[in-house]
């Protein structure tokens, strides 16, 4: 008996201990809070602080490495949510208004563009952009030289490099960049080692 009260005043004693220490509460460099909100017909967060209030879908800024904290609040409009894919970070649903939900992540350390979403009305509109570091070449967007054809060396840039022979009426026999003879011109089909077809030649590079 007396060990048996003995474990309930132990278990008595921890549990107001463990109410009275204090909580960890984890850092938070960067916070947001956003709302739900109808804009010409179509669903959008909107911001509530800082340099976004008042701004549709707002692009999101943090450090690499930072913690962000992500606060939604319902305007009466539905359910909503906010996630982001990329990092399998998702909120707890939130219907009635004036309800709040959040979700409290570290930034990735690498610079890229992560989207955050309401699972729900995703396609009516409710996405937005977190950016973390600095674009720097454009994580996610693609450049336009790198889909631009490149020259190779040894290539003729332009046709113009090549003085093209012409008649006495000033216009060019043909557009192969390889000079071609004309009338009037003292030259043999002998001396060039070109076929007479008007195929362009290959460029050797060496």
């Amino acid at each position: 008996m007396k060990t048996l009260k003995f474990l309930v005043a132990a278990l008595l004693v921890s549990s107001l201990l463990a109410a009275c220490a204090p909580q960890v509460v984890t850092p938070v460099d960067n916070e947001y809070i956003l709302t739900t909100a109808l804009k010409d017909g179509n669903f959008v967060y909107l911001g509530v602080n800082s340099s976004i209030a008042g701004l549709p879908n707002p692009d999101l800024y943090a450090k690499p490495g930072e913690t962000v904290s992500i606060t939604l609040i319902n305007g009466g409009e539905g359910q909503h949510d906010i996630t982001i894919p990329a990092l399998d970070i998702k909120s707890t649903s939130i219907t009635k208004k004036g309800e709040t939900t959040s979700i409290t992540f570290r930034a990735p350390k690498d610079n890229v563009l992560l989207e955050y979403t309401d699972t729900t009305h995703e396609n009516l509109g409710m996405r937005g952009v977190l950016q973390v570091g600095s674009l720097a070449t454009g994580t996610g967007t693609p450049q336009s030289t790198d889909n631009a054809p490149q020259p190779t060396a040894g290539t003729p840039q332009s046709t113009t490099d090549t003085p093209q022979p012409t008649t006495a009426t000033g216009t060019p026999q043909t557009t192969d960049n390889a000079p071609q003879p004309t009338a009037g011109t003292p030259q043999s089909t002998t001396d060039t080692p070109q076929s007479s077809t008007g195929t362009p030649q290959p460029t050797v590079v060496k």
